[in-house]
């Protein structure tokens, strides 16, 4: 699965991603089961950035989550087991 995101901040130099277990749309109610942190993003006014987000699951069950800004090429990933 796929997603665009962006700031919530003017200027931000970089976006703290946490993952979460479960299915309420309340993430507090769900399980923090990693995070991860892109530097290097377009600094610019809220909105604006372009952070391309996907979601993978492996056949051993294994979750990879990646983030590439689309304007600078700035990305990162982790990998999350046992969850």
């Amino acid at each position: 699965k796929k997603g665009i995101y962006t700031t919530v901040e003017d200027f931000q130099r970089d976006i703290l991603f946490e993952v979460y277990q479960g299915e309420d749309q309340k993430a507090s109610r769900n399980k923090l089961i990693g995070n991860f942190t892109l530097y290097g993003i377009q600094i610019a006014r809220k909105g604006v950035p372009k952070v391309e987000v996907t979601f993978t699951i492996d056949e051993d069950g294994i979750l990879e989550v990646t983030a590439k800004d689309v304007n600078t090429g700035a990305d990162c990933a982790i990998k999350i087991e046992n969850y």
